[in-house]
């Protein structure tokens, strides 16, 4: 429809994510961690889908009815750099981190590579979305829809019971939560194997 605008898409994503924010938030008094009824966590994974499908449209949708402009799509990166940390604080939320160094280590593998990807684009004029065209953002919020979802159908213990210990690194007495491997072992890693190759790239 062209008479809906451009900007609408974008804002209709933002307001998904702060609808998510807020409502997994007074599930467990905004501590991230605490009691999910299933059907909040499967909310959250369908909130993140429509975020992420809005913001794959907006920027067709503008082109389609010749309404781009810089305004616009500083508005685009404006709100995808408020929806960055909602999302991020709604994964911990699901996964249990509580108030922790965890979360925020969460929170800055997610927020680092997007501002520098914006630095980036400053400089080249292209906003970079993947590591190599392969995996990117699309891919791990993907990643974070299912996560969502299957969360909903797994105890809420399921995320902090410890499944094995370090002693193999010569640590036996630190032990090994899904939260902290998926965190550690993954979202971390991606994040600054982003944030490397898109300076790498940048002149």
């Amino acid at each position: 429809n062209s008479s809906f605008a451009p900007n609408l898409v974008t804002l209709l994503g933002l307001f998904f994510n702060v609808f998510a924010y807020f409502l997994i938030g007074n599930e467990t008094n905004f501590n991230m961690e605490g009691d999910i009824r299933p059907w909040v966590n499967f909310t959250c994974g369908i909130t993140l889908f429509l975020y992420q499908t809005l913001d794959a449209m907006d920027g067709k949708h503008a082109r389609r009815t010749k309404n781009g402009s810089p305004l616009g799509q500083l508005f685009d990166h404006g709100c995808d750099a408020l929806s960055t940390p909602l999302c991020s604080i709604i994964f911990c939320t699901t996964l249990q981190t509580g108030p922790t160094p965890l979360a925020i280590y969460a929170l800055a593998a997610s927020q680092l590579p997007f501002y520098i990807a914006q630095l980036a684009e400053s400089r080249t004029g292209t906003l970079q979305h993947s590591m190599g065209g392969v995996v990117g953002v699309s891919e791990t919020q993907l990643v974070i829809i299912f996560t969502h979802v299957i969360s909903a159908f797994l105890p809420i213990s399921f995320w902090t019971t410890p499944i094995g210990t370090l002693e193999m690194f010569g640590y036996p007495d630190i032990e090994i939560q899904p939260n902290e491997l998926f965190i550690y072992g993954g979202l971390i890693p991606s994040g600054s194997f982003m944030v490397i190759t898109t300076l790498l790239s940048t002149p």
